[in-house]
């Protein structure tokens, strides 16, 4: 019997705890939720000669939403005199042009840049830099120049 007269002091303590620190809480809650339904009915009171008009949504869009545009693709120019013209269309996705040679690859977890794998070819971007890595060989690359507007 100790161990029940124990256990409910806990629990009430425990219960006096909570219901202190929820008040405040639930209180700012409350007003922050009745704030907001007070100053909004006035308007739609007068809007309609003293009588609270039903809820109104806003007005659909009949324009679908265009997709951003995808960024330009980035070309590299590597040690070994390969030419890389990377597109990355998400977060995710590499998508490679080597010559001929297409690979679509996926990031995966780096320690610093975003490196991308798929296969036996692995890409490792940082900083305008990269590392190409097709069946063991390795080659450093750099991104070439955006071309600047004329003024």
């Amino acid at each position: 019997m100790p161990d029940d007269r124990f256990a409910a002091a806990f629990y009430r303590g425990v219960g006096r705890v909570m219901r202190r620190q929820a008040a405040p809480l639930l209180a700012a809650a409350l007003a922050c939720c009745g704030a907001a339904a007070h100053a909004t009915a006035p308007d739609s009171a007068t809007a309609t000669g003293g009588q609270v008009a039903p809820h109104q949504q806003a007005p659909i869009s009949r324009q679908p939403e265009r997709p951003p545009p995808p960024p330009a693709p980035v070309t590299y120019s590597c040690d070994d005199g390969t030419k890389i013209v990377a597109r990355f269309p998400d977060s995710v996705l590499a998508m490679l042009t080597i010559g001929e040679d297409r690979y679509e690859l996926r990031a995966a977890i780096a320690a610093s840049g975003v490196r991308y794998v798929g296969g036996d070819v692995e890409f490792w971007t940082h900083q305008g830099t990269a590392r190409f890595t097709r069946g063991g060989n390795a080659t450093e690359c750099r991104a070439a120049e955006p071309a600047k507007p004329d003024r």
